[in-house]
């Protein structure tokens, strides 16, 4: 694609909280115009909810949600707690080919657990499965230990 002359995004998101559990669902949509318009879109819908009771507090669309403070974090002396659980359901869905330009449509659906052992450490256990249009399927088990500071 050559000659771009402008790019137009929207995008809308839409979050719901009530107490433990959060829906959640984002839609981006983009033109890019240069001697042809093109037109390349991808959402995703998601629901979570917490085992543990907490909730997470949403700040705004730039900064998204606050850092989750589990009541009881994990491992400590006095308490012995669990942390927070969280058990997760999201489907996506990309679609990258216009007219001429075939970038490819992908759609997953990811099964998660999230295990936040105290505010500054999670761990995610994800299960996605993926439908590759055109080319193929693939089970991803992933794994992922995050430290934010």
């Amino acid at each position: 694609m050559e000659h771009v002359n402008n790019v137009k995004l929207v995008n809308l998101e839409l979050v719901y909280v009530h107490g433990p559990f959060i829906a959640q669902a984002e839609y981006l949509i983009a033109n890019v115009n240069s001697d042809v318009r093109y037109n390349f879109n991808s959402y995703y819908s998601q629901v979570s909810y917490f085992l543990t009771g907490e909730y997470k507090k949403y700040k705004n669309s730039y900064a998204g949600f606050d850092r989750l403070i589990p009541t009881n974090n994990f491992g400590t002396e006095e308490n012995k707690g669990i942390g927070a659980w969280e058990v997760a359901l999201r489907y996506s869905n990309s679609d990258y080919n216009s007219k001429d330009v075939f970038g490819g449509e992908q759609s997953d659906i990811t099964l998660g657990l999230n295990w936040y052992l105290n505010p500054a450490t999670k761990i995610t256990f994800n299960n996605i499965f993926v439908d590759v249009k055109k080319g193929g399927q693939a089970s991803i088990f992933q794994v992922r230990l995050q430290v934010d500071f």
